[in-house]
């Protein structure tokens, strides 16, 4: 068909507004990516994936790719491998279907369900919705008189330049709550179908709880604004405190909760309560029932709060697929994802630790596999629309000890994970399945050993997967690290026989990986920060009874103590750090150093002294409370390790007759070692912390009572309707356990000119 005869079709399925579109697409020369954002005048960037010039060109691209559809397809919009064509054999002389078809393969036509007239008139009114949501954003800017969070926040979501999402936030103090004036999401087409409003309410919900604690939202408007969200001339002057009115929840959220199966009662007024927004937020989440209901159980234990679950992975300080794996593995998840278990009680830290470091290598991989794919496509001869187009995506599926790795192309696992700089290809979709077990070296025999051992584990997994990788740390396999703890000891033979071990894993059909870089710098820091930022949310009980730990016992000389030395040396320096943590002295420099330093002394006891004893269970709880310390220095810390000099006061808190056995034995200090990822849980028991409804002294219920039934006597400062309102949120907060903003409580309410006991 010539040009003119294209135009001449195109025509009649614009109608009237043809010169308008048409004139628009011809427009916007070298690219033929003009959506309707485009084509109403908003601001988006333009793809270049294409040099197109006309919609002639368009549909050129479309038959050149696709001989095999009708000619009756007409290409409006070309995106990637994705082409949004009219269907003019299907239309009529107004209107006409839209189809979506791939450049890339022979699939049939996918009918959109949506007429091009529909999609243009789809288009308009979100225009038109962006445009009043805009304004009111800028009437808000305008009101800004401070940085307090009772100032408006004005909130513009981009992802790549594009906006998904425009909000506007603050602090009601008369409400206690976060006030939301505009809330608008937009679905933009190259992200995922509903990722818009999950981010804004990601934004929404996580001020909310770090504004007051809660998530009870309310809804307002100012009815100074016309329907096109600007305020007339005449208004302006107006104090807009005094004519803000509440408006609904945005309906997007309210069909988002139904899918959820959660309803908000009181929608019409603006409200959500702190319950609906505890539920919408962990749904959001779509963890699997199993984890839900663990969470459950952990939350009436009164170990954690869903919403800081849900903040924790929503706000990225966890991924999702981390939480899941802590949820399936570690006994207790909940101290990696809230940090509530301190550095300072360090066995119980220790044992937390590893299991992050596990986590946190994995995701570590997966981001070196997606860095070895880019390099791959850059380093191709591909132009840079030819780039664009690509997605890479690799993805982790946690499970119970392993975890499955998967790409959408090819790749080599990275050369600086494998000895000797080997290569490894593996086909796209091909399930690459992981055991995950970072830790410091202890001595040559026992690494040997236990190298062999986790090979078995992978080799006879029963989960399908033609590649097995055992990830270890960097410090097993570097030749300056191994120079170090083992100078005595010929480093090169020793890394000679763990190279022979790692020939012997292939022939199983395992492949064992190191980290290219040690373990402090790739791991431990991110993972010391992570858990500090969680832990600023809320502090919770350390699960102490919930997880059975597994426990070496170590003799080492009362000689070695004394000499200078890696072990001697440590334990000074973490009693140091153990007392500036004691005193409040730079408590998070400390309680990084005081671990490293007590993972230095139980790092050289296990390389170069004999492990006594085991124990578990009871016994482990047993000694745990006899290394906590109680005297004025190191109050409240527990060091993993009893120097000579201690151990009389030590072995008078121990109370079993098997462990008094075996300490009043020792000739020396003992040191103490986790057994990595062998501790298992154990039944739940409530925590110090109760999650349930609190005691109320007598004398405040009555307080609070007779403030709310005399305030109609204006016996008291506050209106009536402020004290009604304190008196339900002291109420909901002693007995239902909702968080109380305390600067919702006005101090004011209280004054009367009678004084109550």
């Amino acid at each position: 068909m010539n040009p003119e005869g294209k135009i001449i079709i195109f025509e009649q399925f614009l109608g009237d507004k043809c010169n308008e579109y048409y004139k628009e697409f011809l427009k916007h020369k070298g690219s033929a990516i003009i959506d309707g954002f485009k084509i109403l005048g908003l601001p988006t960037k333009l793809s270049q994936n294409w040099k197109i010039n006309s919609i002639l060109d368009s549909t050129q691209i479309l038959r050149r790719k696709r001989p095999d559809l009708p000619t009756s397809l007409v290409a409006i919009c070309i995106s990637g491998s994705k082409t949004l064509c009219l269907d003019l054999e299907k239309g009529n002389e107004e209107d006409a279907p839209l189809v979506e078809i791939d450049l890339q393969n022979n699939t049939p036509p996918k009918a959109l369900g949506k007429t091009f007239k529909e999609w243009v008139e789809e288009h308009e009114a979100v225009a038109k919705r962006f445009s009043i949501a805009w304004n009111r954003i800028k009437n808000r800017r305008g009101e800004v008189k401070g940085k307090d969070i009772t100032q408006w926040k004005s909130i513009i979501v981009r992802v790549k330049d594009y906006v998904i999402g425009v909000a506007a936030f603050r602090y009601n103090p008369q409400e206690g709550c976060l006030e939301v004036d505009e809330f608008f999401p937009i679905d933009q087409p190259h992200i995922k179908r509903g990722e818009a409003i999950r981010v804004l309410l990601t934004e929404m919900f996580s001020r909310a709880r770090n504004y007051s604690g809660s998530l009870k939202v309310i809804f307002t408007k100012d009815i100074r604004e016309d329907k096109e969200g600007v305020i007339p001339e005449e208004f302006q002057n107006l104090p807009e405190w005094k004519y803000r009115k509440p408006t609904l929840i945005p309906k997007q959220i309210v069909k988002l909760g139904e899918e959820y199966g959660i309803r908000f009662k009181e929608k019409d007024k603006g409200r959500i309560s702190h319950e609906e927004g505890v539920n919408l937020w962990f749904k959001m989440l779509g963890l699997p029932q199993q984890i839900e209901e663990r969470i459950k159980a952990l939350e009436e234990a009164g170990y954690l709060r869903k919403e800081l679950i849900a903040q924790v992975i929503s706000t990225g300080i966890w991924s999702r697929e981390e939480a899941i794996w802590f949820f399936l593995n570690a006994p207790s998840p909940e101290a990696i994802l809230l940090g509530s278990d301190l550095p300072e009680k360090r066995l119980l830290y220790a044992d937390s630790f590893n299991y992050a470091r596990a986590a946190l290598l994995a995701t570590r991989f997966k981001q070196a596999i997606i860095a070895e794919i880019t390099d791959e496509i850059i380093g191709a001869s591909l132009s840079p629309e030819e780039i664009e187009k690509i997605k890479v995506e690799c993805h982790l599926e946690p499970q119970k000890n392993f975890w499955i790795l998967k790409c959408n192309r090819d790749f080599n696992i990275p050369s600086t994970w494998m000895v000797n700089g080997r290569k490894l290809r593996v086909k796209s979709g091909e399930p690459v399945l992981l055991l995950s077990r970072p830790k410091y070296s202890a001595n040559p025999e026992e690494d040997k050993t236990w190298i062999k051992k986790q090979v078995e584990v992978l080799s006879n997994s029963k989960i399908n997967a033609k590649y097995r990788c055992l990830l270890l740390s960097n410090e097993m396999i570097n030749p300056l690290i191994l120079n170090i703890i083992y100078k005595n000891q010929n480093p090169e033979k020793i890394r000679e026989e763990l190279i022979d071990v790692i020939k012997y894993a292939e022939g199983k059909g395992v492949y064992v990986l190191f980290a290219p870089t040690r373990m402090h710098l790739l791991l431990d820091r991110e993972i010391h920060r992570r858990m500090r930022t969680a832990r600023r949310f809320s502090h919770f009980p350390s699960t102490t009874t919930n997880r059975l730990l597994k426990l070496k016992i170590v003799v080492v000389p009362k000689k070695v103590w004394e000499t200078p030395g890696a072990i001697s040396n440590a334990s000074e320096d973490a009693k140091t750090f153990a007392s500036f943590i004691s005193n409040k002295i730079d408590i998070h420099r400390s309680r990084e150093s005081f671990n490293f330093n007590c993972e230095t002394v139980e790092r050289f006891a296990l390389m170069d002294f004999p492990v006594i004893a085991e124990l578990q269970g009871e016994e482990c709880n047993e000694l745990l409370e006899a290394l906590n310390r109680e005297d004025e220095n190191y109050k409240g810390i527990m060091f993993s390790y009893v120097k000579p000099e201690e151990m009389k006061d030590f072995l008078g808190k121990i109370r079993s007759s098997r462990l008094k056995s075996i300490f009043r034995k020792i000739d020396g200090g003992i040191v103490v070692v986790n057994s990595p990822w062998e501790s298992l849980s154990a039944p739940l028991k409530r925590g110090k912390k109760d999650n349930g409804s609190a005691e109320i002294d007598d004398d405040f219920r009555e307080l609070l009572n007779k403030i709310l039934l005399e305030s109609k006597n204006k016996r008291y400062y506050g209106k009536r309707e402020e004290i009604a309102r304190a008196h339900k949120a002291l109420q909901e907060a002693f007995y239902k356990n909702i968080p109380l903003s305390i600067f919702g409580i006005r101090d004011h309410i209280f004054y009367s000119n009678q004084t109550y006991p």
